[in-house]
């Protein structure tokens, strides 16, 4: 079997509804971290765009986009959902992702 992972796509419902006239995923990943998480990730990174307003932009843009995408995936019967805590380790995440893939 050969497959392939799309990250952080798609982002929107009108883009999600145009994949799946082509494309039907087998087994979709959300990885799910706190607000405050995600910014303090963000800001240790040291890149020069990810500054505080850039970062409360992009978590809005995921709160308002994204997470509609996700309900539309879990609620779709035929894609294997399932919710991953991101705020776990690296390695934890690594092996939640890699047991729900491989099963």
């Amino acid at each position: 079997n050969t497959g392939y992972v799309l990250v952080g796509y798609c982002r929107t419902l009108p883009t999600l509804h145009d994949f799946l006239t082509w494309e039907t995923p087998t087994h979709v990943v959300h990885l799910v971290a706190s607000d405050a998480i995600v910014t303090d990730r963000l800001l240790q990174r040291g890149r020069s765009d990810d500054h505080a307003d850039a970062i409360a932009q992009r978590i809005r843009h995921y709160h308002d986009n994204e997470v509609p995408v996700c309900v539309a995936l879990r609620d779709n019967a035929n894609i294997a959902y399932r919710e991953i805590d991101g705020a776990q380790s690296v390695d934890d995440v690594r092996k939640a992702v890699t047991e729900f893939i491989v099963t």
